[in-house]
């Protein structure tokens, strides 16, 4: 495609601008000083508004220049806009392709990732729910299936190194604390449990002694 070209003429505008400045002074040098008191304030609300006119007027004709000179430019801008347009086209079609390809190579992506974590987490899956634990980063072709598969891995590693973890404390209380575990996939969590388990079984044991020792102690001291 050829180059699009556009021939741009700088224009100019004639204007006086010293000799209406010095205009401008001339008709404002006659207020600089003046006093006006309170029988004056009628004619000084007059003068006010006879300056603010002349202000208003030069300000129109400000107005009417800027509007004359911008339509070459608002009339090309306009034509311009038209021909973008004509662009977007063919942008869309591709576009749409392209975006059509991109969701089902990702789907098809998805669909691999979630076979491997599958497949990797097949021995703790009820401790390692997909949604839960699934990294969409792994659907973006940035990310190779290795790299996700590695991914998985470690979080498969790190699973089973908890419910071992769990599982050594050798508590009676380690059903529901897998259960915990499984619900929150918080290793400190389901530990805190058992410890309290634990704590609450030996403080019931040892007010059992107690109770053991105390009854003895009763059986002595009536058989003497």
């Amino acid at each position: 495609m050829e180059e699009i070209k556009v021939v741009q003429k700088s224009g100019s505008i004639e204007f006086d601008f010293d000799g209406t400045k010095a205009q401008i002074n001339n008709i404002l040098a006659e207020y600089k000083g003046m006093i006006f008191t309170d029988d004056t304030m009628t004619i000084a609300k007059k003068e006010v508004a006879k300056i603010r006119s002349l202000q208003k007027d030069f300000d129109t004709r400000r107005k009417e220049v800027k509007k004359e000179w911008n339509k070459p430019y608002d009339e090309f801008e306009k034509k311009a806009k038209e021909l973008i347009a004509l662009f977007d086209v063919p942008i869309n079609l591709i576009n749409g392709q392209v975006q059509e390809f991109e969701e089902k190579r990702k789907a098809e992506k998805h669909e691999q990732v979630v076979a491997v974590f599958e497949e990797i987490t097949e021995l703790i899956k009820e401790y390692c729910p997909i949604s839960r634990f699934y990294d969409e980063r792994w659907d973006n072709v940035s990310v190779s299936l290795a790299s996700a598969k590695k991914d998985i891995q470690v979080l498969t590693d790190k699973i089973q190194s908890e419910l071992s973890v769990i599982k050594a404390m050798n508590s009676e209380c380690e059903a529901k604390a897998l259960e915990r575990y499984k619900l929150t996939s918080n290793l400190a969590d389901a530990v805190l449990f058992i410890n309290q388990y634990e704590k609450q079984k030996a403080d019931i044991l040892r007010a059992e002694e107690e109770r053991k020792a105390e009854e003895e102690r009763r059986k002595l001291e009536k058989e003497r």
